[in-house]
């Protein structure tokens, strides 16, 4: 499977209200299909933030029933489906639709900025890895040595 195929069964979900979770996600679009992740990216603490954090953690956690919470969430999120038809269904059941008292925006998702600068499609793989790449010039080598040992004549730089 091609990795612009994988691209296209992952879908962004905007405009979620700040306490859904993967699970309301999971039962929202898993009657779509088969779902492979879901993802609710949180903010990164700011400068400053963390040392605060470590020592709160440090004096026992500072009141509350929190817990175990986890920040809240940036708003949106991704969800994975098995097939890019799977993803497509749930953008055109989804979108513009309310969940939890909100419009939500369901669209296929870009690439995200590191995989749009290495240019996508290889997925941090080696060229010699990719089929196509191999196909394309992995036969031109390979045919090349039969020739040469076949008896035709060779040029050198010194010939010409």
């Amino acid at each position: 499977m091609s990795s612009s195929s994988s691209a296209n069964r992952t879908i962004y979900i905007g405009g979620l209200a700040p306490h859904i979770t993967e699970a309301h996600l999971v039962s929202y679009f898993s009657t779509y299909g088969d779902i492979l992740d879901v993802q609710l990216p949180r903010p990164g603490p700011r400068r400053g933030q963390q040392e605060q954090v470590d020592s709160g953690a440090a004096s026992g956690g500072g009141g509350g029933g929190g817990g175990g919470e986890q920040a809240p969430h940036r708003g949106f999120g991704f969800v994975d489906f098995s097939t890019a038809r799977e993803a497509e269904d749930a953008i055109d059941n989804m979108h513009l639709n309310e969940i939890e008292g909100r419009v939500i925006s369901v669209n296929l998702a870009k690439p995200s900025r590191k995989e749009a600068a290495s240019g996508g499609n290889m997925r941090n793989r080696a060229v010699w890895q990719d089929e196509e790449w191999i196909k394309q010039y992995g036969t031109e080598q390979e045919g090349a040595a039969p020739e040469a040992a076949a008896g035709e004549p060779q040029t050198t730089d010194a010939d010409a």
